[in-house]
């Protein structure tokens, strides 16, 4: 762990405070990389079309590099492999991060797709390039959890959506809920659902550091396609969703394999016994499943995990399913009629399918 002296924006007790800044990754920090403010960022054209360059030259290396896991390799990338998506020789404080982010002058899209941003350990890292593909897969249950929480449109509506929001009027809303995670780093789920009637305490929910009022939501899913593999996707449930900073119940990965057309569910729960990272016992994963062969495969996520930290009197009714026989976690007697949400695998795989490139 390296340490660097900076004026830092962070916050303690909702207030902006100068502290000192850790660089947790896996990176090497040079001294000579330079720590960028949103004045510089306004005010010096220079550095600021040196930074957009570096975008889309680590665009055009994570497309062109052969050594990035497009496949269903079990192993995690090497540094150098993690390296190609980093833009070097620069730092970025949380406050220059969130400000870049709602600034048309730092590229959203590129020829090969939208380009989804991170911060990790104060580098701007490109996580994804996300296709038609990966946008459907985060946006392939909305309808159906909508369904679901609403007990087929007969309630009133008790999930607010919060992801995908570059794609809606939610612009706004979503980058100022970048999800933070550790000191200096912070992203941002590709989709994100949250009770209406959360509540905030001990035990219970937590609020975004810095803000007053933005509550993490419940249940996440993140999706990879090419240039994230499957060990990574697992891996950002435990150090970003799970962090002890965050509330998250929920999270739902689905990878999606280029060269075999294939896709592979997960889902972990956050262990509140510990406060951070997954239930072990709680994991569920599919197996890697065709993208053009029909599936029957159901996943239960329950019910209480969604609707966590909602009084027991604000929890709806919510649409009764009765599972079919393929179905996670396999139960030890057959089930009967349940109020959990019914994850419809199917959904997903044809969502993918009708977007494939």
């Amino acid at each position: 762990m390296s340490i660097a002296h900076a004026k830092e924006d962070t916050f303690t007790n909702g207030t902006w405070v100068t502290c000192k800044f850790f660089l947790t990754s896996v990176e090497t920090h040079d001294d000579d990389s330079r720590i960028v403010t949103v004045q510089d960022w306004e005010l010096q054209p220079t550095l600021r079309d040196d930074i957009v360059q570096q975008v889309f030259q680590v665009v055009e290396r994570m497309v062109q590099d052969t050594t990035l896991p497009h496949t269903e390799e079990l192993q995690h990338p090497t540094c150098a492999q993690v390296s190609v998506n980093i833009v070097q020789n620069y730092l970025f404080p949380i406050k220059t991060w969130i400000h870049m982010l709602e600034d048309e002058r730092l590229p959203k899209n590129c020829q090969y797709g939208r380009i989804i941003f991170e911060l990790e350990a104060n580098k701007l890292k490109i996580r994804e390039l996300a296709s038609p593909a990966h946008d459907a897969a985060a946006n392939s249950l909305n309808v159906a959890l909508a369904l679901w929480s609403t007990n087929l449109g007969l309630g009133h509506e008790s999930l607010e959506q919060l992801g995908q929001g570059r794609k809606t009027q939610l612009y706004i809303l979503i980058h100022l809920i970048e999800w933070y995670f550790q000191a200096g780093s912070e992203t941002s789920a590709d989709q994100a659902f949250r009770p209406l009637h959360i509540q905030v305490g001990n035990n219970l929910a937590k609020l975004v550091p810095g803000t007053n009022a933005i509550i993490y939501p419940t249940f996440i899913i993140e999706v990879a396609k090419t240039y994230e593999s499957h060990p990574q996707l697992l891996d950002d449930a435990e150090q970003k969703y799970f962090s002890p900073l965050t509330s998250i119940q929920v999270w739902l990965g689905i990878k999606l394999f280029s060269q075999s057309e294939r896709l592979k569910v997960a889902v972990k729960f956050r262990s509140n016994s510990l406060g951070y990272g997954s239930d072990p016992d709680l994991f569920i994963e599919s197996e890697t499943l065709p993208i053009f062969q029909p599936t029957t495969l159901q996943i239960i996520i329950p019910k209480d995990t969604i609707y966590f930290a909602v009084p027991q009197n604000q929890i709806p009714k919510t649409r009764i399913t009765i599972p079919g026989r393929n179905v996670l976690p396999v139960p030890a007697l057959p089930l009967g009629a349940i109020d959990d949400f019914v994850v419809p695998v199917e959904i997903i795989r044809q969502s993918v399918a009708r977007n494939w490139s």
